[in-house]
């Protein structure tokens, strides 16, 4: 059986690059945690961490570090994964794309 991994959600502080960068980072998990994955402040990480029952939050020197830290939660199922936006389809998207198979197959 395949491990589903995701990316490792990244909350970034206001003003701050929307990619990882420096040298320190914070890893927030648990269930009950509202935005968990990797945060660019000790401040922003212990505001999801504080007083939410069964929250783990840990500093990492590497975003190498961090991310197997993600991982290794991944294969424990710690925290639910996105849905692939290719795989998941709305009945409105549906309906779409029943209507262009249709008009398609029309045009043969």
């Amino acid at each position: 059986m395949t491990t589903q991994r995701c990316a490792v959600p990244f909350h970034p502080d206001p003003g701050q690059p929307a990619h990882p960068t420096g040298s320190k980072h914070y890893l927030v998990t648990g269930s009950n945690v509202v935005k968990p994955g990797a945060y660019s402040s000790w401040t922003s990480a212990d505001a999801q961490y504080k007083g939410v029952s069964g929250a783990t939050m840990k500093g990492y020197k590497s975003w190498t570090a961090l991310e197997s830290a993600w991982w290794a939660g991944c294969d424990r199922g710690e925290h639910k994964h996105p849905r692939n936006p290719l795989l998941s389809v709305t009945p409105g998207h549906a309906a779409l794309i029943a209507t262009a198979v249709i008009t398609i197959l029309a045009a043969f």
